[in-house]
């Protein structure tokens, strides 16, 4: 995954998602891309569970991004998103 800025507030948000492969990702990108303030959603699969990292003007809520991921049938678990320098 490409290095990211230090950007305070809620921009980049990181979520596990029990996805299993990149297919069922580009559903999910698909449809949280229709939410206002989701700029981009990026797949991160280095560790075991499939994370999303979503690019956001810092509009869009927590619980509008879960329930989105849910309503498509998956769960999925806000984590903390550290950036490297």
């Amino acid at each position: 995954m490409e290095k990211l800025p230090q950007i305070p507030g809620d921009y980049f948000l990181l979520y596990k998602v029990n996805i299993k492969n990149p297919e069922e990702f580009q559903e999910i990108k698909t449809q949280l891309l229709k939410l206002d303030g989701v700029e981009d959603v990026l797949l991160h699969q280095k560790i075991s569970a499939y994370q999303l990292v979503l690019l956001t003007d810092g509009s869009v809520t927590d619980e509008e991004i879960t329930a989105v991921i849910q309503q498509l049938g998956y769960e999925a678990s806000r984590h903390k998103l550290s950036l490297s320098k």
